[in-house]
């Protein structure tokens, strides 16, 4: 009786590690829906995902050998996002500074690259061109939130809002040749994004 116990247990523990990887794939039930144009090569898939993870969608660009290339993980609006040429600006979510959650960012592509964050650069265009003393002194950028992007004849006004007594809004008026050049001046984010 204690052989047949040695050979079944010898038996299950090479046969677990096996049992694991199938239970743990088994798990992923994210459903990715088909690639859903939006413009100029941009467009993006929506992500559906289990119980205990929400869905999403995820912004991509498709080559012309059709090749689907992610450009970002969480756009926050697919509505809000303003394509020019093979550039696009949008909002979207990033692992904060201090992994502490995601916070709500502005990005911008020239595509197939991925978005790089362009938050803090459009803010210091936004604080020099609105000059006002209702705008707080020192660690400025922690307490800014981009709540809007917004294009009209190719000016870009991009607004934030200061999280703390008061809130006052300012907003950034900005053209393409700009979010090119922030663009080219910029670095690839090496910040993880929540899948």
């Amino acid at each position: 009786m204690g052989k047949l116990f040695m050979v079944a247990a010898k038996a299950i523990m090479q046969l677990l590690p096996f049992c694991l990887v199938i239970m743990l794939w088994s798990c992923d039930n994210r459903k990715r829906s088909p690639f859903i144009p939006l413009k100029n090569g941009f467009g993006y898939v929506h992500i559906e995902s289990s119980i205990d993870v929400a869905a999403t969608a995820e912004l991509y660009y498709k080559e012309a050998s059709g090749n689907e290339v992610l450009i970002w993980k969480n756009p926050i609006d697919m509505n809000e996002i303003l394509i020019h040429g093979n550039m696009a600006l949008f909002r979207g979510y990033k692992l904060s500074d201090d992994n502490a959650g995601l916070v709500r960012r502005l990005f911008a592509t020239k595509a197939p690259r991925q978005a790089i964050d362009i938050t803090n650069q459009v803010l210091d265009i936004a604080i020099n061109q609105n000059k006002s003393n209702a705008i707080p002194k020192g660690n400025i950028i922690s307490l800014a939130q981009v709540i809007g992007i917004h294009e009209e004849k190719d000016k870009i006004t991009v607004s934030y809002v200061f999280h703390y007594y008061g809130s006052p809004e300012i907003s950034a008026n900005l053209c393409w040749d700009q979010i090119e050049g922030l663009i080219k001046s910029g670095t690839i984010t090496d910040k993880k994004v929540v899948p």
